[in-house]
């Protein structure tokens, strides 16, 4: 049997179960990644490192994530607002399509 005969098998609840623990373990690694390089560098700085949102600095990755995604994005009064937007769009996807 293929990889995809399997999935197939499987009740949607169990592959949406399998989907939110990986997503939760990836989050999970990378917050840790970068609570460890906070720390190393912050060590290598000779200062305390991440030790302001709680225990440890634990939460900072999390506080920093809510931090860039309540942003205030600033278009300029000149610039055409529907071009402003979709510029960076367009020029990523052509990117992603070329690979």
């Amino acid at each position: 049997m293929t990889n995809a005969e399997l999935i197939s098998q499987d009740p949607g609840w169990v592959i949406a179960l399998k989907g939110l623990i990986i997503f939760a373990a990836c989050v999970f690694l990378t917050i840790m990644s970068v609570w460890g390089e906070r720390r190393i560098v912050a060590r290598m700085q000779q200062r305390s490192g991440p030790n302001r949102v709680g225990k440890f600095g634990l939460l900072q990755a999390l506080v920093d994530g809510v931090k860039l995604a309540l942003k205030e994005d600033l278009i300029p009064k000149a610039a055409d607002r529907i071009v402003f937007v979709i510029a960076p769009i367009i020029s990523t996807t052509a990117c992603f399509m070329a690979v």
